[in-house]
């Protein structure tokens, strides 16, 4: 297959679908597919392709009708002779979807790690008439696109991501804290994902002034990127949770960081299944999260996780002190999450489910 990856995040833009959409492309291409990745110059999604030896454009996208990248696109799908495109945010999908329009037509696939589809003419236009597939990665997302009427006449997958499950790292937890700098403190609290308004991370905060009252001597660790970091630690200031607060930007600290966490907390107030969910639950952490969107599918309530209502930052914050006391229900807890993920989200099994349906799409196209 002939396979094109637009993903218009910008420069400051890193979460689970940039994460998911790049491990996809390497995991294609190693299975002998050819793939193109395509994005935003300096964005961290085209730098991560880039250093992974995938074949990249960069592509400076604004408007999602701009006849200039439409036609650039065209030209791109008709000499690389493009099976199909995978498209990430909507505008991704307007361009290609056009592009293609005037290309011969490769098959347009949108994949949604969030519900972002909205009930007006602009979305109808653009997935009835440019969109071929949609897939999403979790149950809850399909249930609210079922709720749209005219949605139903667009092909829907689920799709669950996946994770390869980490090795054991000779890393003790001095080497991790001198690596970063952090003091020898506990507990160790995290956040894991995108700094933005979705992820509502002035929620941790709360929970994390909340905790501090019981235990004056722990530490907090956020780590993402987004557009909020600035608030972030502003608003920390304001709680006078600062000193207790370590950000870090970069993915690559991921594994290391989360080794650190005893426990991991997720406060989204929309969600799809975020690989750093699963990559918390891979490494045996307790996790505790809103049950919000895809994390029920996810974390059965009191057997690999905890899920508390939305937004409750009281039951957040006295669930997470119920789990700080007792090590043996996090150890219980973490050693079913990895089970959990182990049996329901490995890579392996989620790229295999993605291949063949976009192998599926084009079959449909060549006449099977």
């Amino acid at each position: 297959m002939r396979i094109f990856i637009l993903n218009s995040a910008p420069e400051y833009h890193w979460d689970d679908r940039d994460f998911w959409l790049w491990h996809l492309a390497k995991a294609l291409q190693e299975h002998g597919h050819q793939v193109w990745c395509c994005g935003r110059p300096q964005s961290p999604f085209l730098e991560h392709c880039q250093q992974s030896g995938l074949p990249t454009c960069a592509m400076v996208i604004r408007s999602d009708i701009s006849p200039i990248t439409i036609t650039r696109l065209a030209l791109m799908f008709r000499q690389h002779q493009v099976d199909v495109v995978v498209g990430n945010f909507t505008k991704d999908i307007r361009l290609a979807g056009l592009a293609g329009k005037f290309s011969g037509g490769p098959k347009i696939l949108a994949y949604h790690g969030l519900p972002v589809i909205k009930d007006n003419w602009r979305y109808k236009i653009t997935y009835q008439q440019l969109v071929d597939a949609i897939v999403v990665n979790t149950s809850a997302t399909q249930q609210v696109y079922q709720q749209v009427p005219w949605l139903k006449a667009v092909p829907l997958k689920v799709i669950p991501p996946g994770v390869t499950m980490p090795v054991p790292s000779p890393a003790t937890e001095a080497d991790i804290r001198r690596r970063f700098d952090l003091p020898d403190k506990h507990p160790v609290l995290g956040q894991f994902g995108y700094l933005g308004h979705y992820k509502q991370p002035f929620i941790f905060l709360e929970v994390a002034r909340k905790i501090l009252e019981t235990w004056p001597e722990a530490i907090f660790l956020m780590v993402g990127m987004g557009p909020l970091r600035e608030e972030i630690l502003k608003y920390a200031y304001q709680l006078n949770v600062l000193d207790h607060l370590y950000l870090f930007s970069n993915a690559d600290d991921v594994p290391a960081l989360l080794q650190l966490c005893d426990v991991v907390l997720f406060t989204p107030e929309v969600e799809g299944i975020p690989s750093s969910l699963l990559q918390a639950m891979a490494q045996e952490k307790a996790v505790l999260a809103f049950e919000v969107g895809g994390l029920g599918d996810v974390i059965e309530p009191e057997v690999n996780g905890v899920l508390v209502p939305v937004n409750d930052i009281f039951q957040m914050a006295q669930r997470t002190q119920e789990l700080l006391l007792s090590p043996e229900q996090r150890h219980r807890l973490g050693k079913a999450a990895r089970q959990k993920v182990e049996k329901n989200f490995s890579f392996e099994k989620s790229i295999h489910s993605f291949e063949s349906y976009l192998q599926e799409l084009i079959g449909t196209k060549k006449g099977g």
